[in-house]
């Protein structure tokens, strides 16, 4: 381990001076340190309204019905969806 100089102001230290590699590397750390922050964040405050990216493609560029990308999306027959909803298929 390199030794990392230390400069002072006033014999009290002020400054220290790292190695651009170790900079990159803490900064990265604090990186994802905030990203895991921000995703617990995320989770803790989630309201139940999020939709599956692959419902919203299905919807919005493949131009299909949103039950139907639901359906899809969560691998559910006519059949089976009508059962759940208890209403018949038609």
């Amino acid at each position: 381990m390199r030794k990392v100089p230390v400069i002072e102001n006033d014999g009290v230290p002020a400054f220290v001076v790292l190695p651009i590699e170790w900079l990159e590397r803490v900064r990265e750390s604090v990186e994802d340190a905030e990203d895991i922050a921000e995703l617990e964040r995320f989770d803790l405050e989630d309201d139940g309204t999020r939709v599956p990216i692959e419902v919203v493609r299905a919807t919005l560029q493949d131009g299909r019905h949103p039950v139907r990308a639901w359906r899809e999306y969560r691998a559910m027959t006519q059949e089976q969806l009508a059962t759940a909803a208890r209403i018949s298929m038609p």
